[in-house]
């Protein structure tokens, strides 16, 4: 009984590789379009006072509202991270620094991995139909 050998061209291999990358890092990039929300435990009437007083400055959750409408959300009450800053316009709620925000857009690809990979099948498809048969316009 003769083996049967599996010739594998490094142009398709390449190709493939790339296919599945690019997708993924243009998904990524994109992810920096989403929004970031945050809470915290918000505040209190000071009745001596005539503004708000801060009754516990713990952000509780933060969340990130993805390009493709999906949603990541996370529990940080107990990593005692403000949730608020003061100057001298007021008292703001804290949006994260970039650093900080890169988890974020690493999950959110994880989330919207269907959209990458969907991109990443239909031009592998596109490329070994291309590679078989031959398209000519007349």
């Amino acid at each position: 009984m003769t083996k049967k050998e599996l010739i594998f061209d490094k142009k398709a291999i390449k190709f493939v590789m790339w296919a599945i990358f690019i997708p993924l890092v243009f998904t990524f990039i994109l992810e920096h379009f989403g929004k970031f929300t945050a809470t915290g435990l918000g505040s209190i009437k000071d009745p001596n006072a005539m503004s708000y007083k801060l009754m516990d400055t713990r952000l509780q959750t933060r969340g990130f509202n993805t390009v493709f409408g999906n949603r990541i959300s996370k529990n940080l009450y107990s990593k005692n991270i403000p949730a608020y800053r003061q100057d001298s316009k007021g008292v703001h709620l804290i949006s994260p620094i970039y650093p900080k925000q890169i988890p974020y857009y690493i999950e959110a690809v994880w989330v919207d991995k269907v959209y990458p990979l969907s991109l990443s099948l239909i031009l592998i498809i596109v490329f070994f139909l291309n590679q078989k048969y031959r398209i000519k316009l007349v």
